[in-house]
């Protein structure tokens, strides 16, 4: 079970111009059922609003995505579908290499101890976006590790994590990613 509770869903769509026309929908149906939406951001191609009903709260975001994936999506009971742990695991490491966001962080080391190794994921996540290397992407990735307290104290973990903690599994990650890539 990964150390940390989502705060949103994500819904992804093949095209770009589906994703203002779902969100839409969506919204309508989710006031239909005494939901409060909030509209945080509307682009063409990435919608996001905050869903309200009662004490509860969720963030949902209507993306898009490529169709381009190692694995067709999979049935999930809760979900309807869910993209391929290959899939999640790319996605997360060229998020990891463009931003700097302690979710992805702490994702990235749970799959990496979970599913496949950093440099495993790195190489295929080279396939998504072929303008990286592997090793591009790891020094991308590595110069947005810098995190304070705070920003892990926002997170909704599911177990206890230090920044220690963290910062040492990083590091041997790294480091066992370097030799594979070489």
């Amino acid at each position: 079970t990964s150390p940390r509770f989502s705060a949103d869903v994500d819904l992804f769509h093949d095209l770009a111009t589906d994703v203002p026309v779902s969100a839409e929908r969506d919204a309508d149906l989710l006031v239909q059922q005494g939901f409060a939406v909030e509209w945080l951001d509307k682009q063409p191609s990435m919608q996001r609003a905050d869903l309200r009903r009662g004490d509860e709260s969720l963030k949902v975001e209507w993306c898009h995505d490529s169709a381009f994936r190692f694995f067709p999506v999979q049935a999930d009971p809760e979900f309807g579908y869910c993209l391929h742990p290959a899939d999640l695991a790319a996605n997360k490491a060229l998020a990891l290499g463009g931003r700097s966001e302690i979710r992805d962080f702490i994702d990235i080391l749970f799959l990496h101890d979970t599913y496949l190794s950093l440099g495993a994921i790195c190489w295929a996540a080279c396939g998504k976006d072929q303008g990286f290397t592997p090793l591009s992407l790891l020094d991308f990735a590595k110069r947005h590790m810098k995190f304070r307290a705070e920003d892990l104290a926002k997170e909704n973990l599911a177990r206890p994590i230090t920044l220690k903690e963290l910062k040492e599994r990083w590091l041997e990650a790294v480091d066992r990613a370097e030799q594979l890539i070489a």
